[in-house]
């Protein structure tokens, strides 16, 4: 059975001596001169500087990129709630281990549970891992990074071709420069030739830095040089609950924490009032906020 818990700006402050008061207060005092921004919890500004390793003008442009894709991109970021999520859950896992690396990252675990690609979809995937991170930061709030492991054993080339490359170029472009999260590395555990061409497909959207941390592995014993076996779920020989056991808890976790989601889902500029019109996704996204198109090769 879950806890429903929620971190505090007291846990940020005791678990990381670098977050400073000032800081946070230089930051609040920017973001309420920007009159497009949502109001921004000082807890919430905490994970941004935590993110940016606690630099000041990296966490504007973090925050003014992060609330800018959310507002431009609703069908991502819209709705994230347990009716509209509970689909993907039941087949699909995504969930933050609870053990974490010897380097104290947490671990976000992915792997389709069913295999018929009639029933993933691609839009309610990334909704459902965009709602796993968020609940995660609610309750736990900052780690020293974030790991994610996906297990592409069940993946076939029915559920890549329902892909949505111009969504998945949003949603990669909002983890590498919006989202308040240290990405430290990519781990992708299969041997098949469907996750090279994964690869190749995603390539053009990675950053030269986000593209070092991604790993391929063929077998288990490849993956545990990087992830200790024993933080890993029971089926590949470690202490974290089993795919089901992780499946039914994602469950109780989206419907406990629904009413935080909905909330969270209203944090969102009104762009009406922005002064300078000119912002950091531009290069992405046409003059009238239409996403630039792409072709599957």
């Amino acid at each position: 059975m879950s806890n429903k818990k929620v971190t505090t700006l007291d846990d940020e402050f005791k678990k990381n001596p670098e977050l400073k008061r000032e800081d946070i207060d230089i930051i609040s005092k920017w973001v309420h001169q920007q009159s497009h921004l949502p109001k921004i919890s000082d807890l919430k500004i905490a994970f941004f500087l935590h993110s940016c390793y606690y630099k000041l003008e990296p966490t504007k442009s973090c925050i003014e990129n992060y609330y800018t894709i959310k507002t431009r991109c609703p069908e991502v970021f819209k709705n994230r709630r347990f009716k509209e999520i509970k689909p993907n859950c039941e087949i699909m896992v995504q969930y933050v281990l609870p053990f974490k690396t010897q380097e104290g990252y947490s671990i976000l675990f992915v792997k389709l549970i069913d295999k018929n690609p009639e029933k993933f979809v691609h839009l309610t995937c990334l909704k459902g891992l965009d709602a796993t991170i968020s609940i995660h930061f609610h309750r736990n709030g900052t780690s020293e990074g974030h790991v994610l492991i996906v297990d592409t054993d069940n993946c076939t080339m029915g559920h890549f071709l329902k892909l949505n490359l111009l969504i998945s170029q949003k949603y990669i472009y909002y983890l590498q420069q919006a989202l308040h999260i240290r990405i430290k590395g990519i781990h992708l555990l299969g041997s098949n030739v469907l996750v090279q061409r994964i690869i190749t497909t995603f390539k053009p959207f990675l950053s030269s830095e986000i593209f070092r941390l991604v790993q391929i592995h063929k077998s288990l014993d490849e993956l545990n040089v990087f992830v200790p076996k024993d933080v890993l779920p029971k089926e590949y020989g470690g202490k974290s609950p089993s795919l089901f056991e992780m499946r039914d808890e994602s469950l109780k976790l989206f419907e406990e924490y629904d009413d935080f989601l909905a909330r969270d889902d209203l944090e969102i500029n009104d762009e009406s009032k922005r002064i300078e019109k000119v912002t950091n996704c531009d290069h992405l996204f046409g003059s009238e906020g239409s996403f630039r198109s792409l072709a599957i090769d």
